[in-house]
């Protein structure tokens, strides 16, 4: 416009430029067809724009730019692409516009030179950060899909093995039990309540580790059913407390305000009232232990 040699490609270049746009935001064929598409609307321009005599020598200004746009694409063809415009650019100008010929000052071709070596230097610069940008892409790929492939073992041995050791302690759970019910001696009574203790701590344990392997592999879900919060207490704290624990003194406060009647996953709740009060059991050596209850306006509420 301020040459007064582009008025009329005003109206072109604005409505390829809103064509642009309208297929960003309709989001026609896929990315690499747009990027293509804009690409070639931006050669278009330029090379209008080097049909005008010495503007032929600010074309591999524009150009550079252009191709250190696209080294951030990962396409090396379309670089090349860029670059080699500029032959074509030349070409238009020496035979259809006649810029270029025998009586052209000794200046304009040392520009050119110098445009020629600005976009080799800038293609060969693009092509190798960009070899380099995919084989540091590929190695993070493969980094990533063997911390997948570890991920997914380790949950794979933590389910097999909390399963494999689910059955034995249910075996010797249950056998010490049936032991206990028989008249005993006091010492193998009391031999036989530490090996239903120990037995357990560790299937609650392994318990622990199931609900965690479930979490890791996304299929840990809560249920939503209705519960009385004094039979879900009681089976926890019986659980923990069937018998005398370390000469521990042990209450129970279940304030008058919950519900009778709650809705919730029942079993974590019981499970998150044997965590908190096995705990207290572990690292209370005298006096007593009292776990509360008491009813909030976001839900129950849980202290030990």
């Amino acid at each position: 416009l301020i040459s007064d040699w582009g008025a009329f490609a005003v109206i072109p270049v604005t409505l390829s430029i809103a064509l642009c746009w309208v297929a960003h935001f309709l989001d026609i064929g896929n990315n690499r067809v747009r990027l293509y598409f804009y690409v070639i609307v931006m050669l278009a321009v330029i090379g209008y724009y080097a049909m005008h005599g010495s503007t032929i020598t600010d074309v591999p200004i524009l150009l550079c730019l252009l191709i250190i746009l696209l080294s951030r694409h990962n396409d090396r063809r379309l670089v090349i692409l860029v670059a080699v415009s500029y032959i074509f650019y030349l070409f238009e100008s020496a035979f259809f516009v006649r810029f270029l010929g025998p009586d052209t000052e000794q200046i304009v071709f040392s520009r050119i030179a110098l445009g020629f070596f600005c976009l080799l230097s800038a293609t060969l610069i693009s092509i190798y950060f960009m070899r380099i940008g995919n084989r540091n892409a590929g190695e993070k790929e493969q980094l990533l899909k063997e911390v997948e492939d570890a991920k997914d073992e380790t949950k794979r041995f933590l389910s097999n093995m909390s399963h494999e050791l689910r059955t034995p302690i249910n075996v010797v759970n249950g056998i010490s039990e049936l032991m206990l019910s028989e008249k005993r001696s006091k010492e193998d009574t009391e031999n036989l309540l530490s090996i239903s203790d120990a037995a357990g701590r560790m299937r609650r344990q392994v318990s622990d580790i199931l609900s965690y392997s479930e979490i890791q592999s996304g299929y840990f879900r809560l249920s939503e059913d209705d519960y009385e919060i004094v039979s879900v207490v009681n089976d926890a704290v019986g659980s923990i407390f069937g018998r005398e624990e370390q000469g521990l003194d042990f209450a129970v406060d279940i304030s008058p305000d919950i519900p009778r009647i709650l809705r919730g996953d029942s079993k974590r709740i019981k499970k998150l009232i044997i965590i908190l009060t096995d705990n207290a059991v572990k690292f209370t050596q005298k006096g007593h232990i009292k776990v509360g209850y008491d009813y909030r306006e976001n839900g129950l509420y849980i202290y030990c």
